[in-house]
């Protein structure tokens, strides 16, 4: 399968830390972990998708998601951190667990 084919890694992050306007942390290092545990090497333009839980305000679960790119960190808000990824067009997304 050529690169271009194959399915972006899914990476935890925290979209509560954004550092800067469409911009997540990723990682103060050159590799993460993705979500079945497989070691990622983070790459200027590497295309991922990202995912965190949350609660909502009524006390049920959230699943927040969103696509992006990663990049170099040049923002200014985000300290040590080397990796960041641009969030796409479409924003982050949130599904709410019905059953709570």
């Amino acid at each position: 399968m050529a690169k271009s084919d194959a399915t972006p890694p899914r990476l935890y992050v925290d979209f509560d830390e954004l550092v800067g306007p469409g911009l997540v942390a990723l990682s103060a290092r050159d590799t993460v972990l993705d979500d079945a545990g497989a070691v990622v090497g983070l790459t200027e333009g590497l295309a991922v998708r990202l995912y965190s839980f949350d609660i909502d305000d009524d006390g049920k679960s959230q699943r927040r998601h969103a696509g992006g790119r990663v990049e170099l960190n040049e923002s200014d808000g985000g300290g040590l951190i080397k990796w960041v990824c641009r969030i796409d067009a479409a924003g982050i997304r949130v599904e709410v667990d019905k059953e709570g």
